[in-house]
């Protein structure tokens, strides 16, 4: 973690710029596990020598050998971001904060809306990952903080040991004696193994606190990356309480890591030590029977936690169950409301809180038995112990059990009862985690990602030609089975017109890079007719869809999903569309909610506010599919017109066509996919 101050250096805040920043990169290699590659060494290495170096340039090319999170700026959560990351820094406009001096932030800036925070994380590579090599990427580097916590924690357990053993001189000799020097010394001694074996407890339970989290942390964010580079094309189709089931078992099986690496073996080095301490006062036959009285409890424990752990699992799946309900509720309350089907939601979330209810129920009768059994048989345990010590008060020749020697034995057993009840939920956990290990994952199993945009906009590009292009559905022959070639030339606008199911998405989604062809190419090129070896997304590009609520949830968010843009240059695109009046009109103006059940705007002003997008920044390419649908035929040709000036290439989805004499061509796909572009006849 990059959270070593530099010496000399006041704890204050320090902005630096981007090349600055990257030097410090370079200085904490040592520090920082996750900058040992090679690659990101010479990267690091070749940044260091640009000048004039941007934050963004940087943010690019670190997206580029690891995984870049930005997430919401919250003083809250600054000092959580430091504690579990790596590396994390904050970003106002081309200065950046390294996480040392986040302490040093004062009040005032805390409070800026221009700063952005990140934290970097390894990045799951872009194909289809094997168990193995899911593990491998992950647990790379991690390593040596398992051993940390490991060495960290065998001396509390051996000082915990000792300490038990000096309890039998000090009841059976010094006590009874009274030798205060002796007892003095004794509980200074028992004092300072018990301090010192809690400090040290103390250091490892935090290594092994940040190993889990941060793990869990970098789990989450990875497997998350690495859905939303997905293509669509790439993604079953699953409903949101399955996706949830497969986030959560994508990666279950790495909480085993834990268990398996540290919790386990500690258990195991405590069970040792704390047998030789009862082997130090009675005979084996004593020892065994000992451990056989607690092996029994163990392993009922580890039958009834599995049982228990099978109906966790049940419980995962019905919480999912009922989450896609409320879900798909919420997502269609307005149809539900006009079609009177209440009822059927009512019934589904009403059956599915009856199932866990049931299992929840279920889980915790065996709780109960296991509580009840637990106690039954540390009866028998201690009743054993007492039996021992009566025996050797019958016939000390055979056994020399004292008072002193019965206690040391009462806390070892203490001890070795709770390090087997470890292992036993340890044991439990690894074989309900483990199966998720073999299972197939659709997280995991992606094999086909979007390509990463450039670091910088490219320059609009002369024209985008498609090449005897085909795509077909999964099992179809539709929409496009014959090749497609059409080409997009710079100061152009295009209406792109066809039935229902012609496949005028899909062609959006082949130019846009979320679909690719099953054959031919979409190719970009120059003004000299040079190929650019680039994507589309790579350009100045806004899509624009009949959707309202992809953006966020607040009426901000619909104008500027980015939240990089100032209020003031929403104001103005607001002014210029008229749309002052109404924004005023509005008790929370640009926090107002955005959701199914909002009442403030119909869907028609919705759509207004999001071609707003279009006058906020500056686009080379704009594709609009049915952006305009809500709207009255006036301000409908009103919009169209405003997306061709605002664009050098504007490819609109067109369902009415009293807009076609705004364009220049028309493309026009016929239902079995064959493609004709004309130009528009000038009436």
């Amino acid at each position: 973690m990059l959270m070593q101050n530099t010496p000399n250096v006041p704890i204050r805040a320090r902005w630096i710029s981007a090349s600055e920043y990257v030097t410090y990169l370079i200085a904490q290699k040592k520090n920082c596990a996750l900058l040992h590659g090679e690659q990101i060494q010479q990267t690091l290495f070749f940044l260091s020598e640009q000048e004039g170096l941007l934050t963004s340039q940087l943010l690019q090319y670190l997206e580029g050998m690891m995984q870049v999170n930005e997430i919401p700026f919250h003083e809250g959560q600054v000092d959580s971001v430091v504690r579990l990351s790596q590396v994390a820094f904050l970003v106002k406009g081309n200065s950046i904060l390294p996480s040392e001096y986040f302490r040093g932030l004062e009040s005032n800036s805390i409070a800026s809306d221009e700063i952005r925070m990140y934290f970097l994380s390894a990045a799951l590579p872009k194909q289809k990952l094997s168990k193995k090599q899911f593990v491998n990427t992950l647990m790379d580097r991690r390593w040596s903080i398992i051993g940390l916590a490991l060495a960290l924690g065998t001396p509390p357990i051996i000082g915990g040991a000792l300490a038990e053993l000096l309890q039998q001189p000090l009841f059976d000799n010094f006590v009874p004696e009274g030798q205060i020097p002796a007892i003095v010394l004794v509980g200074f001694a028992s004092i300072a193994l018990q301090l010192t074996g809690q400090i040290i407890g103390t250091m490892q339970t935090l290594t092994q606190s940040y190993f889990t989290q941060n793990l869990d942390l970098e789990t989450k964010v990875s497997t998350a990356q690495r859905y939303l580079l997905a293509k669509a094309s790439a993604l079953p189709q699953k409903d949101i309480g399955s996706w949830r089931l497969t986030f959560s078992v994508s990666s279950a099986f790495l909480g085993s890591i834990n268990s398996l690496f540290i919790s386990i073996p500690l258990a195991v080095i405590s069970m040792a030590a704390n047998i030789l301490v009862i082997g130090a006062f009675t005979d084996l036959s004593a020892v065994w029977n000992l451990f056989l009285i607690l092996l029994i409890p163990t392993a009922l424990s580890i039958g009834i936690t599995y049982l228990s752990s099978n109906i966790s699992i049940r419980v995962i799946g019905q919480q999912s169950a009922i989450q896609s309900t409320i879900y798909e509720a919420v997502r269609q309350i307005r149809g539900i409301w006009l079609s009177n089907t209440e009822a059927i939601f009512i019934d589904r979330f009403a059956r599915a809180r009856v199932a866990i209810s049931e299992s929840l129920l279920r889980a915790g009768r065996l709780d109960a038995v296991s509580s009840v059994l637990n106690n039954l048989f540390q009866g028998f345990l201690y009743a054993f112990i007492f039996y021992e010590y009566y025996k050797s008060y019958l016939d000390p020749a055979r056994s020399n059990l004292s008072v002193g020697s019965l206690l040391v034995i009462y806390f070892a057993i203490g001890s070795l009862s709770g390090s087997l009840s470890s292992i036993a939920d340890d044991l439990v956990s690894i074989a309900q985690s483990l199966p998720t290990y073999w299972m197939p994952n659709a997280i995991r199993d992606i094999n086909v990602f979007r390509n990463a945009p450039s670091p910088q906009p490219i320059p609009c590009p002369a024209s985008v030609a498609f090449s005897e292009v085909i795509y077909t559905a999964v099992d179809a022959d539709y929409p496009f089975s014959q090749p497609v070639s059409l080409t997009l030339r710079a100061d152009r606008s295009y209406a792109l017109v066809g039935p229902s199911g012609s496949g005028k998405s899909t062609l959006i989604g082949l130019l846009t890079s979320h679909l690719s062809p099953k054959s031919g190419s979409i190719q970009l090129f120059d003004e000299n007719q040079q190929r650019l070896d680039h994507s589309l997304i790579d350009c100045r590009l806004l899509v624009l869809s009949q959707e309202t609520n992809l953006y966020g949830s607040r009426l901000s968010d619909v104008v500027d999903p980015s939240k990089n843009i100032p209020y003031e240059r929403l104001e103005e695109a607001c002014a210029q569309l008229d749309l002052t009046h109404l924004l005023d009109s509005l008790p929370l103006r640009w926090q107002t909610p955005i959701n199914e059940f909002s009442r403030d705007l119909s869907l028609g002003q919705l759509q207004r506010f999001k071609i707003a997008r279009a006058l906020v920044a500056d686009y080379d390419i704009i594709i609009s599919d049915e952006a305009t649908c809500h709207l009255p035929e006036d301000q409908h040709l009103e919009m169209m017109q405003l997306l061709n000036q605002r664009s050098k290439i504007h490819l609109s989805v067109l369902h009415r066509t009293s807009a076609l004499h705004l364009f220049d061509e028309v493309i026009e796909i016929d239902r079995q996919g064959y493609i004709s572009m004309n130009p528009v006849p000038v009436s």
